[in-house]
C-alpha cells in the first residue's frame, strides 16, 4: 500500500470535477548489506545516502531501504533514517514491515 497526500489546489480542482494526474515514482533500493561496524549510527548511513545522491537525487522517487542489515536497526534508529531521508527530496522513505516495528 502507498499513500502520498494531495496539495489543496489538487483537490480543489477535483473536487470541481476535473481530473487529479500523479506520476508515479521510481522507487530506489538501498540495500543494508550487514551490521554496522562499531561506532556507526544511523545518522551516518543516511548522510553517505545523501553523499551518494546528493540532496535533489531523491526528488520524485521512493527511497526503499532493504537487506540483512536491516535487523540490526532498531525502530528509533530507523525513524532517524526517515526523518532525515526528507534532504534527498525524497517522495517517500520505505522500509521493509518487519516483527520489531510490530512489537515497537
Amino acid at each position: 500500500m502507498l499513500a502520498i497526500g494531495a496539495g489543496g489546489l489538487d483537490v480543489a480542482l477535483a473536487m470541481a470535477g476535473e481530473p487529479f494526474y500523479m506520476v508515479m515514482p521510481r522507487v530506489v533500493c538501498v540495500t543494508l548489506k550487514k551490521k554496522c561496524k562499531k561506532g556507526v549510527s544511523a545518522k551516518d548511513i543516511i548522510l553517505e545516502v545523501l553523499r551518494r545522491m546528493t540532496v535533489k537525487g531523491g526528488v520524485g522517487k521512493i527511497i526503499e531501504y532493504s537487506g540483512e542489515g536491516l535487523k540490526h536497526l532498531t525502530v528509533p534508529e530507523r525513524a532517524t533514517i526517515t526523518n532525515m531521508g526528507a534532504e534527498l527530496g525524497r517522495r517517500l522513505p520505505s522500509f521493509l514491515q518487519m516483527n520489531r516495528q510490530r512489537l515497537f
